[in-house]
């Protein structure tokens, strides 16, 4: 049984709650060297693509650059985009990206990009929460409640928030 001390169900963790919505972009018809100083200047991995009505049309990532040659960003992004929503839970989002090996998952309504989810990003909200164990209060991180506790063997657990 996992009872909760903070209000927060980790079911119910959405892609919302921790995605980030100010998302750093590239459109098509930009250069290349438009994509890579934004990537570099901003230190993150790749960049989407969007069209003027921010419908997502491919990603940028360091290995497109590294590894196809081209001149915009048309001719080096990866157009079979996996996107996941707004309302996705957080967990089955990290499962996407974990099984399909990518670092950033576009969130899309209606086909618009609205915010990004990535590997960091799980990362900082694991970094503030994590299970104890009811039996003997080890604490364990990770978005999945685990089933027993490496310390004492347990299997009933509290899920927490750390106050950030």
């Amino acid at each position: 049984m996992t009872e909760n001390r903070t209000g927060t169900d980790p079911a119910t963790i959405t892609v919302a709650d921790v995605m980030v919505s100010n998302v750093l972009v590239v459109h098509s018809g930009d250069s290349i060297d438009d994509a890579v100083a934004l990537i570099v200047d901003s230190r993150i991995t790749g960049v989407p693509v969007v069209d003027d009505e921010h419908h997502i049309l491919g990603i940028v990532a360091e290995s497109d650059v590294l590894g196809k040659p081209g001149q915009t960003v048309d001719e080096v992004m990866t157009r079979d985009v996996i996107t996941t929503t707004e309302n996705a839970t957080l967990d089955s989002a990290a499962e996407i990206m974990l099984t399909r090996r990518i670092r950033r998952l576009p969130v899309a309504r209606d086909g618009r990009l609205v915010g990004i989810l990535t590997r960091a990003d799980l990362l900082r909200h694991v970094r503030h929460t994590h299970w104890t164990c009811d039996w003997c209060a080890n604490n364990v991180i990770g978005l999945r409640r685990p089933n027993a506790c490496p310390q004492c063997g347990g299997e009933s657990w509290t899920f927490e928030v750390v106050p950030r």
